[in-house]
């Protein structure tokens, strides 16, 4: 046995065998993006490294770029992304972005809005790769960091996992496709983090389904290196691999400071949460989580919580990402998905953008840094001005400035990305719902739908039993 070090910046020590020591020493690295991004060929694989510690690996457009030309090799047998330092990736560049649009030049103004759609782009790559792919949310993960980890077959929290959809902060909307990721998750948790911004710390990411496993920060690199070794790794290999390291939690809520914690999501929030996020409009949302009288006391006190976080985010941008969610709910699209979001690409970044709540809020919070409240127009009192209907058609719908990506819609079946999202993870509330429609129920219902054998297969059942006594719940 020997030690060995990484080929890159953020050098870990650890033993590995002699023979994979071997293997190893053959690996190639490329560095791109001025050493901001690096790739390695690992055995089998192909690993990404985001390279920007400093700012939390915030993705460049050259970076997305690259991405796009690079990950989709049909040659290598897996992709796996990683971030170095604190961060998977805090999001797009996107003070690169707000320069650019806030010039007076076009030429300028529209590389802000492509930039938009490169992420996009690269998105949608990483969701149609032709091999297994695997992202190592181990930190920081934001924005257009969410939209490139989310579409991974396998998708690894740690304690270091911080994730969120945090651009209502600045007056813009969750784009790179994460609507259609987000309306995968149970209920309509999805609407109320596209919303809220919310910030989701650690083992919680993995129970309400946004990451499908859980493991120490420590394991990581041990996990990394033997999917590298696998001969022919399928998402079913690497997923029972990645179970074997899998960490239990404490049973402490979640919090910045207990992130081995359990959801916050108790079932009385969730129903609570379901009712009042799946309103149709952002001001009935807005205004119901005001109306506490007659609610239990844990219940009240998170709903006044959601409003106060509300009340500093962009009323604009608010109201376009629950349009946006309702529409990929009905939808269940990628294609649909990415799409609507180079509409709100122009709307937001474009040249004849329809809101200039974005460079408003960026220049206050990231650039000026100045504390809140940020001057949206309109402000958070006129929140009931934003009609749905109005809201869809400003922003949602045609836009002749909005980009026209090179894609191609993939069909139905075999090559669709829906219902791939929760499968590797704790099973979704539909997937039990479904079951349970067919007749199953009790160890009966568990046994159908937990099939693995590893060291989290009887925190797998329970919670199938835990699903099913809230949705016995929720029918009565």
């Amino acid at each position: 046995m020997i030690t060995l070090l990484r080929p890159w910046p953020h050098v870990f020590r650890h033993v590995r065998s002699s023979l994979l020591a071997t293997h190893v020493r053959h690996n190639s690295t490329r560095e791109v993006c001025n050493g901001e991004l690096i790739y390695e060929e690992r055995g089998g694989a192909r690993i990404f490294t985001l390279n920007r510690p400093k700012q939390l690996n915030a993705i460049s457009g050259e970076m997305f770029h690259s991405l796009i030309d690079t990950i989709g090799d049909p040659s290598v047998k897996v992709v796996l992304g990683q971030g170095v330092g604190r961060a998977f990736a805090s999001g797009g560049d996107i003070k690169s972005v707000v320069h650019y649009i806030s010039s007076t030049k076009d030429s300028e103004r529209k590389i802000g809005e492509s930039f938009l759609c490169a992420s996009l782009t690269a998105n949608w790559e990483a969701a149609h790769l032709e091999v297994p792919y695997v992202s190592f949310m181990d930190g920081i993960t934001m924005g257009g960091g969410a939209g490139l980890s989310l579409p991974a077959n396998i998708r690894i929290a740690t304690p270091r996992t911080q994730f969120a959809m945090p651009e209502c902060k600045i007056g813009y909307c969750p784009d790179v496709a994460s609507s259609y990721w987000l309306m995968q998750l149970d209920g309509y948790i999805g609407a109320w983090m596209a919303v809220t911004s919310a910030d989701i710390f650690g083992r919680m990411a993995y129970e309400l389904g946004i990451c499908t496993h859980y493991v120490s920060e420590e394991s990581v690199p041990e996990i990394e290196d033997r999917i590298a070794s696998l001969s022919s790794p399928t998402p079913a290999e690497i997923a029972a691999l990645v179970s074997e390291y899998h960490l239990e939690g404490n049973g402490e809520p979640s919090s910045k400071a207990n992130r081995g914690g359990r959801s916050t999501l108790t079932p009385a929030i969730r129903r609570y949460l379901d009712n009042v996020f799946s309103l149709p409009s952002i001001a009935q949302i807005y205004d119901t989580l005001g109306l506490t009288s007659g609610l239990e006391p844990e219940v009240a006190e998170w709903a006044l919580q959601q409003r106060a976080a509300m009340s500093e985010r962009g009323p604009t941008g608010m109201a376009v990402a629950l349009a946006n969610y309702q529409d990929a709910l009905k939808a269940k699209s990628l294609y649909e998905s990415v799409h609507r979001d180079t509409l709100l690409a122009a709307s937001f970044a474009g040249p004849h953008r329809r809101t200039n709540d974005l460079v408003i809020g960026c220049n206050h919070s990231l650039i000026e840094k100045k504390p809140p409240p940020i001057p949206f127009d309109p402000s958070i009192d006129r929140i009931r001005e934003l009609d749905p209907d109005i809201v869809r058609e400003k922003f949602c719908s045609h836009n002749p400035d909005a980009i026209q990506l090179p894609l191609v819609p993939k069909p139905e079946g075999a090559n669709t990305t829906w219902g791939e999202f929760r499968r590797w993870g704790v099973p979704s509330e539909e997937a039990v719902r479904a079951a349970m429609h067919h007749g199953l129920k009790g160890e009966d219902l568990v046994n159908e739908l937990v099939k693995e054998d590893s060291k989290r297969t009887p925190e797998l059942k329970q919670a199938v039993r835990d699903i099913e006594q809230y949705v016995d719940g929720t029918n009565q």
